[in-house]
């Protein structure tokens, strides 16, 4: 469990839109050392959310039938 503190929506972006994200986010998303190219530039959305205050859950189970 953990609140939602932030979202951020990306669309349509390019390299270098990419570029900026990777830049400022990178290290929270532990996307460091990534080109562009190939897998990312077939992408068309990227959402971010960031939460704090995460918290452990008791598991629990869930009658699925």
């Amino acid at each position: 469990m953990a609140q939602v503190t932030r979202v951020l929506q990306f669309e349509d972006f390019g390299e270098a839109e990419f570029n900026v994200i990777i830049e400022k986010y990178g290290k929270s998303i532990a996307l460091l050392n990534t080109s562009y190219f190939p897998w990312y530039s077939s992408k068309r959305y990227c959402i971010l959310v960031f939460l704090s205050d995460p918290q452990e859950i008791i598991p629990f189970d869930i009658n699925k039938t």
